[in-house]
């Protein structure tokens, strides 16, 4: 998805190419075109973590609790 791309791209470095998770997942999901699109489907259920079937907001939103 290149909206998450250019967001990425967009984010001060803490390394080369490295970043501060937390500031991408909070910008991400201010973003109108991300929030546009936020109850698209972008995971399957997963039989190896056994994650649900999730939206690209509900991904966001587990990426913040996962990310500290």
């Amino acid at each position: 998805m290149l909206i998450l791309k250019d967001i990425f791209d967009t984010i001060p470095r803490v390394y080369q190419n490295y970043i501060v998770s937390q500031d991408f997942v909070a910008i991400a999901m201010k973003d109108p075109q991300i929030l546009a699109l936020g109850d698209e489907l972008c995971r399957v259920q997963s039989v190896e973590t056994n994650l649900p079937v999730e939206t690209i907001l509900s991904t966001l939103s587990r990426m913040t609790t996962e990310c500290d």
